[in-house]
């Protein structure tokens, strides 16, 4: 039988700057795939400034999805409107800000 369980991960508003703001190992035992969903008010000042997924918690290996950033104002925002399917019981979670608040 299938368990649902979920865990709600967010960035300070507003966020800072800097490398490593948030890291947040996400890990389901048991489970074959994560299933992450976005908020439609998720945004970021631009590029630089991005939500990174990694297959591991020390942050080396880098997943084919994301990096995720932007915003609808300047018409750069490269955040998923569908569900993102992680395959694995774990994903890492990292977000950096590059751009100066």
């Amino acid at each position: 039988s299938q368990k649902s369980r979920e865990c709600v991960i967010e960035s300070g508003h507003p966020y800072g700057c800097g490398k490593g703001l948030l890291t947040k190992h996400v890990h389901f035992p048991g489970a074959t795939a994560i299933g992450l969903t976005f908020d439609s008010r998720c945004c970021t000042e631009g590029p630089h400034d991005a939500l990174t997924l990694y297959g591991d918690p020390g942050k080396r290996v880098q997943l084919p999805m994301g990096p995720f950033f932007g915003n609808s104002l300047d018409g750069n925002a490269k955040w998923p409107t569908h569900q993102v399917i992680v395959h694995g019981d774990s994903v890492t979670l990292g977000f950096e800000a590059l751009t100066k608040p």
